[in-house]
């Protein structure tokens, strides 16, 4: 701005010296030229003035707005948060997931399971099934869903969830038509890997055995696969000699929105849901 005055006074100035120099003027008309240029350069101030109140006035605009909180960006949600949004199958699969951490809770802070709070950490996988139900399994039988959790002793923490069965035919006679919650400890290499199957049927090749139970409940228990279950907080004594444990793929897929086998979930960690995180802390907080 200063620059542009410089120069605009200049012009005018050299124009009345020409004019006065080039040709001969009165001192009247002198005089009404200097008045002119003085006029011009009166102008030119106040617009210097004004565009320097616009300039200041724009400053503090800009600042006002810096100033200003910003709106929050949305939360992203977890991609199991997601297609619970959207997907109701995803979100039955999710509440499945969160049913398996407070039925694992609901064990760990029952004395009477002493046994198991001291050998959960030499199991090598989980099956937890948060309710096994008369008339809840396939032609006519009982059982339940729930998931399947394997220790990752290199990483140091626990498999994202696959999803599984259970049942029997002699479960409703054993809990009488009540809902169970049922754990069991997966003790050996062999017992996880026949899980990695289509299904599995408990008992013969594959040892299963109830746990101790009371507090102080001591023993060495030698089988495969390690259970226990309760029905309305009490011990159930079911047992599971006999069942059938199956691959419920329909929820593996409704879960991680893609169909995947128990192998690539949990041996090549293909997918994985941020949903499972409180259930694989629980398990990192027990399961030591």
């Amino acid at each position: 701005m200063k620059a542009l005055t410089r120069v605009l006074t200049f012009f005018f100035v050299a124009l009345a010296v020409i004019a006065l120099v080039g040709c001969g003027v009165s001192k009247e008309d002198y005089e009404k030229t200097v008045s002119e240029l003085s006029k011009t350069k009166a102008d030119l101030a106040q617009a210097k003035t004004k565009i320097a109140q616009l300039e200041k006035s724009l400053s503090e605009a800009q600042t006002q707005l810096k100033s200003q909180p910003k709106e929050p960006a949305p939360a992203e949600k977890p991609a199991a948060a997601q297609k619970e949004a959207t997907d109701p199958k995803a979100a039955e699969a999710q509440a499945l997931v969160d049913e398996a951490r407070i039925t694992l809770e609901g064990f760990m802070s029952d004395k009477n399971y002493e046994y198991l709070h001291d050998n959960i950490k030499n199991a090598k996988a989980l099956l937890i099934y948060p309710q096994v139900l008369k008339a809840g399994f396939i032609l006519g039988g009982s059982g339940g869903t729930g998931v399947l959790v394997v220790r990752d002793t290199k990483a140091g923490d626990w498999s994202q969830p696959a999803f599984y069965t259970i049942g029997s035919i002699s479960f409703g006679l054993q809990i009488g038509g009540e809902a169970a919650e049922v754990i069991v400890m997966v003790m050996t290499q062999k017992a996880i890997d026949s899980l990695y199957t289509t299904s599995v049927k408990l008992g013969g090749d594959m040892s299963i055995a109830a746990g101790p139970y009371g507090a102080g409940a001591k023993g060495n228990v030698t089988a495969d696969f390690i259970s226990y279950a309760k029905s309305k907080g009490l011990y159930a004594g079911l047992n599971l000699e006999g069942s059938v444990v199956g691959v419920r793929e329909s929820l593996n897929k409704d879960y991680y929105g893609e169909a995947v086998t128990p192998v690539q979930i949990i041996v090549e960690k293909k997918v994985s849901s941020k949903g499972s995180a409180g259930l694989r802390e629980a398990l990192q907080k027990t399961a030591k």
